[in-house]
């Protein structure tokens, strides 16, 4: 291996095994994102960020045999506008034709053991890193899995020169499968760094020591030897599996452990990019989780504990805050990876679903805000996820002039603009106030810049402020409501008549004050007239009439009856309530209404005598009715208590008969059991003379 030797001491680099022309070199400016706008994982699907929303695409070509599939190792690549390049799952590599490159198999140089390829099972088992400042090159870290049992832990990496291949890119023969180091947890991510390093590093933890492990790459290629720092403290004691995740402004990372449910870690860790080197570790809980995640702007993290997605806010200020502030935002996980996507959504695998992706739609906001998605991209038939989702591909720009841009805001007048850079994680924003801030508000219109760093650039965003070319006069309503009712005003109850105002907001958002000028109707009188007869009893008809009125609603007994100016209705009940609704002509209501009483008039009377002698006059014996009695059974004995005579026929009559012959003269007893409209019954008994 040829090495490059640069600066003091023995410090070595290993060049990259090719020719490096200067016409070979690309300094324009490459936006991370770009690198990630395509995502190829699991078993032959895919998601493309270039459409919005994303959408998802079967990779047909794929051999849908898991052992060339991405359980939890993938990692893919685009071209600066976003179109695949490559992909990997760390044991093989496949060209934008979904095709293996020629020399793309076997990255790893070690077999299968069973169903398990070197890296498939390792959670973070695969990056593609792209060599500062070239388009065609770019590295392949493999690193292998706990299943490979003594040769768990092992780094290897290749790399792909694009211009093989008739442009689709091949491993190049003598960059392939190369050893750079043993004994690491399945933990690796990469960050882009600092202006200064001019390069990425390469992050991994040590399985022995636990210290972590930096590697830099950069447009000489890869430094074989690691930078060395800050102990995983937190790891558990046989630790195999988790993630590393920078944030989008690579100075912090956060660090997932997972061996037991309750053996293992979440952490997070400020990261000089610079540097290389990793400390001030802050251990916020000692679960196992197997993977986490910052948000875009970097203010919360995500992390999962078995089967929940916890969030922590990293704004809350001390460590005993943020670990305060968790919440619990999901349940019902299996195991699943965190991505972080170039739409700002943080996406994940979701309650054992193979077949779609869930996200978390707001990352930044607190708590429950953040709006998780159970069911955000359906996967496309025919595919499905496993547990891993690509490595984000981290790009370091090393364009070194000024970008600028600008913005239009309106404002109303009496209200503040607040200004920010358009590029959140910029550093040292310097505004034309001559301050350094975060922000700046103005309630002025004028002409505002900020100037910041980037990636290694510099920007200058101008904001151009102005009022709403409008003016608002009051607005003044004149407007009546009837002495009985409330009016609302902008959410006030008001039921007096004068004078109002109070402010809205107009189309354009900004405040509009309404006066408004209250008045009251005309009062109306509901009322209504009716006549009842004084023997009228319950279930009789009577007529009401209502008066000085333009519309009518009439209720009896509670529900609606008619709507007509006189109406007839049945007074079913021994008190009966009828009510009035009326409306006058100016749209004013009132309600009149009367409790009407009557009589159940269920009453009998019985004879004590009669003279069955035929000479017309109280010839039959019959109880005379009056009111309403629904029905009655007569009974008649005589003096030995025999039953003489019995009836239900209201209408039947004893005639002082006995099995057609004439009763004897004398006293007779009558038992009488009858029923009232109102189905209360009553018991008439007594003692009557049968006369000749």
């Amino acid at each position: 291996m040829d090495k490059l030797h640069r600066g003091y001491g023995m410090k070595f680099y290993i060049q990259l095994f090719m020719i490096i022309c200067s016409g070979c070199l690309n300094t324009a400016f490459l936006h991370a994102q770009q690198h990630d706008r395509i995502w190829i994982f699991g078993n032959r699907a895919g998601i493309d960020f270039n459409t919005l929303p994303p959408t998802s695409f079967l990779f047909i070509n794929t051999p849908p045999n898991l052992l060339y599939t991405a359980l939890e190792a993938d990692a893919n690549v685009c071209d600066k506008n976003g179109r695949i390049l490559f992909y990997t799952n760390g044991t093989a590599v496949y060209n934008r034709d979904q095709q293996v490159m020629p020399n793309g198999n076997n990255l790893v140089p070690l077999p299968n053991i069973g169903f398990y390829t070197p890296t498939n099972s390792s959670s973070q088992g695969t990056i593609i890193v792209p060599v500062p400042q070239d388009t065609n090159l770019y590295y392949i870290f493999s690193l292998t899995c706990a299943e490979m049992l003594t040769d768990y832990g092992k780094l290897y990496y290749s790399v792909v020169d694009m211009r093989l291949n008739g442009g689709r890119g091949d491993v190049v023969p003598q960059q392939k499968g190369i050893l750079l180091g043993e004994n690491f947890t399945e933990h690796m991510s990469a960050a882009a760094g600092s202006c200064e390093s001019k390069g990425v590093w390469l992050i991994l933890v040590s399985r022995q020591s636990g210290y972590f492990t930096s590697f830099k790459i950069d447009r000489w290629g890869l430094d074989p030897v690691p930078v060395i720092s800050g102990s995983f403290t937190a790891r558990p004691s046989s630790s195999t599996t988790g993630t590393i995740t920078p944030n989008s402004s690579y100075n912090k990372l956060v660090v997932s452990s997972f061996n037991s449910p309750r053996d293992g870690s979440v952490s997070i860790y400020d990261f000089n990019n610079t540097t290389g080197t990793v400390t001030n570790e802050i251990i916020l809980d000692t679960l196992s989780s197997y993977a986490s995640c910052f948000s875009r702007g970097g203010s919360k993290i995500y992390y999962t504990l078995w089967d929940k997605l916890y969030q922590m806010d990293l704004s809350a200020g001390s460590a005993a805050n943020i670990i305060a502030s968790k919440t619990e935002i999901h349940s019902n996980l299996s195991f699943t990876d965190l991505k972080l996507g170039i739409d700002d959504r943080i996406y994940f695998k979701d309650a054992y679903s193979t077949t779609s992706l869930a996200a978390i739609r707001y990352p930044d906001l607190p708590g429950t805000a953040c709006q998780v998605d159970p069911n955000s991209i359906q996967l496309a038939a025919g595919t499905n996820i496993h547990l891993g989702l690509p490595n984000i591909v981290p790009v370091f720009n090393d364009h070194t002039d000024t970008l600028y841009a600008t913005r239009i805001l309106r404002i109303c007048k009496g209200s503040e603009a607040h200004l920010l850079p358009l590029i959140a994680a910029g550093q040292d924003p310097y505004w034309n106030s001559s301050t350094y801030a975060p922000y700046y508000n103005t309630a002025q219109e004028g002409t505002y810049w900020v100037r910041y760093r980037y990636n290694c650039a510099v920007y200058i965003d101008t904001f151009y402020v102005k009022y709403y070319d409008h003016t608002e006069a009051p607005t003044l309503i004149r407007d009546s409501v009837c002495p009985n009712e409330t009016y609302f005003f902008n959410d006030i109850s008001i039921n007096t008549p004068g004078t109002y105002t109070s402010t809205f907001k107009n189309r354009y958002g900004c405040d509009s004050v309404v006066e408004l000028r209250l008045s009251h109707k005309k009062m109306h009188k509901a009322s209504f007239e009716f006549k009842m007869d004084d023997d009228i009893c319950i279930r009789d008809s009577i007529n009401a009439t209502a008066l000085d009125a333009f519309a009518y609603q009439w209720y009896l007994n509670g529900i609606l009856y008619d709507s007509t100016k006189t109406i007839r209705f049945p007074l079913s009940e021994p008190l009966n309530g009828l009510l009035l609704l009326s409306t006058a002509e100016n749209g004013c209501r009132d309600t009149a209404a009367k409790k009407i009483q009557v009589d159940i008039c269920c009453g009998i009377f019985v004879p004590n005598a009669f003279s069955p002698n035929g000479d017309g006059l109280n010839d039959v014996f019959a109880p005379v009715r009056y009111g309403r009695i629904l029905g009655y059974r007569l009974h008649i004995y005589n003096r030995y208590g025999e039953l003489v005579f019995e009836t239900e026929d209201m209408e039947a009559s004893w005639d002082g008969r006995i099995h057609n012959a004439p009763a004897d003269m004398g006293v007779y007893f009558y038992y009488l059991k009858g029923k009232c409209l109102d189905e209360s019954e009553f018991i008439k008994k007594g003692d009557i003379s049968l006369i000749r």
